[in-house]
Parts: structure tokens; sequence; C-alpha cells
């Protein structure tokens, strides 16, 4: 899977809403977070990753120091794929980071 793959696949999925907390309980699913990846393909994984959110969250400015060879692989990704490279490092970064709830 390539960057337009990803990215078109993002911009392709209808945006996900919040659905409001049922007063009835749910059963349990015994699903482990590996066990959902592995059923889904890793283009609706990474679709769900880079669908908008309905409230715009916050950013906070990072700095990180990459060797050249790097930041040269990025630059021209980015450029191949007509993304900026802050929105290929977020797609990259949410898609390994484990989410953690607040």
């Amino acid at each position: 899977m390539n960057l337009d793959d990803v990215f078109t696949a993002a911009q392709s999925k209808p945006p996900t809403t919040k659905k409001e907390k049922s007063k009835t309980p749910k059963a349990k699913s015994k699903d482990t977070p590996e066990s959902k990846s592995q059923a889904q393909p890793d283009s609706e994984i990474l679709a769900d990753i880079l669908a908008p959110t309905d409230a715009p969250e916050r950013n906070i400015r990072f700095t990180a120091d990459l060797p050249e060879s790097l930041h040269r692989r990025l630059t021209m990704a980015a450029a191949t794929s007509g993304k900026r490279k802050v929105d290929i490092v977020r797609a990259i970064l949410d898609a390994v980071l484990p989410q953690i709830s607040d």
C-alpha cells in the first residue's frame, strides 16, 4: 500500500460520528485490539484514522531531529503524494501509536 492509497481511502470514507451511550448494558466483547486490527484490512484501519473528526483538536508544536536520509524520504513522499509532511507524519503516528482515552 502506498501513500496515495492511504489518503484516498481516508478521504473516501464518510466521517464517523460519536454515538450516544445507551443506558442498556452491553455484553463485554472479548476482542482485543490486536484481533480487531487483524480482522480489518489496513486500508480500513488507516481510513478510520485519517477520517475527519467532528471537532478540531488543539495542536501542540513538536520538534524532532531526523536523520538526513529519513528526512529526504519524507520529503519525497510528500512531493509524490501532494500531501504536506506534517499530514504524513500525523497519519503515521496515528497508525502506530495506541489510542489512549483521556
